[in-house]
């Protein structure tokens, strides 16, 4: 498997190929949210070496291009760049690396979707944990390095799941540090933000005629403080989930109800008092190296009924170069 041996230690030459096209049209007219169509397409390739099967170091690029804009080659263009440890249950992250498989995991009651489209890396660290019944992951991902013109700004997220037979328990949550520019803004304060998620879950597969079957109930919460203008707020509610599939269709039904929730990184429908969101899907392709997915969203608020459809598709390819 290896590329190359030098004294005592083999090296791999890796790359790696992923693509991401998304077609997303949100009618949230009812609701008064923001109605958007965010088309377009993301590409990444990278290259790096593998050091003993624990040591990586990857770097390459991420390419969005957002359709409906022709003058532009490239909406966005991400480094990417990153040191990798991986060894029996422990993987460590430091750099810029892709988001996908580890915050992207996360409900859209703590972290908005839309951060798959255009903050598509984690510039920081990730560390995992990862045994048979449990996992923990931890990350922090630096939105701004302070000066003159831009503000101090991090955000920390945590993730877990603890299974015991058909039961599990899950937490998802972050905290969001907005602090102020090298000059002091009096119009803009230091803020914390934040919101936690626990879930008990019980998987019923096994007792239906059904490709998957689970159900969670849970608590979700968020904090929010602007200093020196207002106290620590916080606010509570009973989030519900339900989630069936049967050969490549799947319905995903989220409801909550309780106070209006204060993360502003999540989606905006939790700052609803009551909010329902189910999801029908069709997954158009499933294999080892393409997804493609077809999504009918109805977003049920206090104001009425509000609809979403995605079409969403993924291709990862992998390898390892051989020097013949």
């Amino acid at each position: 498997m290896s590329c190359w041996a030098y004294e005592g230690f083999a090296q791999q030459l890796e790359w790696r190929m992923s693509a991401f096209g998304f077609a997303d049209n949100r009618e949230y007219s009812v609701s008064a949210l923001p109605s958007k169509t965010i088309f377009g397409m993301r590409f990444s390739p990278e290259l790096g070496i593998l050091v003993d099967s624990t040591h990586r170091f990857r770097i390459g690029v991420n390419y969005l291009k957002e359709f409906g804009n022709s003058e532009k080659f490239a909406t966005s263009l991400d480094p990417v760049i990153y040191y990798s440890y991986e060894k029996a249950a422990v993987k460590f992250n430091i750099g810029a690396f892709p988001r996908f498989g580890h915050s992207d995991l996360f409900p859209r009651a703590v972290l908005i979707d839309t951060l798959q489209y255009y903050r598509p890396n984690i510039e920081g660290m990730l560390f995992n944990y990862t045994k048979p019944n449990f996992r923990h992951s931890m990350w922090i991902d630096w939105y701004g390095r302070q000066s003159e013109t831009v503000r101090e700004q991090f955000m920390a997220g945590w993730s877990g799941a603890l299974k015991s037979t058909i039961w599990s328990f899950r937490y998802f949550g972050y905290y969001f540090h907005d602090a102020n520019k090298l000059e002091y803004d009096p119009e803009r304060p230091l803020r914390d933000n934040g919101s936690l998620l626990l879930t008990a879950n019980v998987d019923l597969t096994e007792k239906t005629a059904l490709d998957s079957l689970s159900v969670a109930v849970g608590w979700q919460s968020s904090m929010d403080r602007i200093r020196s203008v207002t106290d620590l707020r916080f606010a509570h509610g009973l989030y519900t989930e339900l989630y069936l599939g049967y050969r490549r269709f799947f319905l995903d039904n989220i409801f909550y109800t309780g106070s209006a929730q204060l993360a502003f990184m999540a989606d905006r429908f939790y700052g609803f008092k009551h909010y329902n969101r189910t999801d029908i899907g069709w997954k158009a392709i499933h294999s080892n190296y393409v997804d493609a997915s077809l999504v009918l969203s109805f977003h049920h608020t206090p104001h009425g009924l509000d609809n979403q459809q995605a079409f969403l598709l993924r291709y990862n390819l992998e390898g390892v170069y051989r020097k013949r």
